[in-house]
């Protein structure tokens, strides 16, 4: 059963260029939501500050999220 797994390759953010938006890319079968938008095996969908990715289904236990925070490369260098 796979509703409360983890794939290790249950998704990949993609940025293709430096102005182009972060793309994410569902890769596994197992259930992953985006902004509690349920995402098919393949979609491929862009992502910003503050988009949520939510690990269970969404009737099922959702038993992890992460909030998306996107800094620049300097930002992350003065902190």
């Amino acid at each position: 059963e796979l509703l409360a797994c983890i794939s290790r390759s249950h998704f990949e953010l993609v940025l293709e260029s430096p102005t182009g938006p972060l793309l994410l890319r569902k890769l596994s079968a197992n259930p992953l939501l985006l902004d509690d938008h349920v995402l098919a095996q393949g979609a491929v969908v862009a992502v910003g500050e503050g988009s949520q990715l939510v690990f269970g289904g969404d009737v099922d236990p959702r038993f992890l999220v992460l909030m998306l925070r996107c800094r620049s490369k300097a930002q992350v260098s003065s902190e």
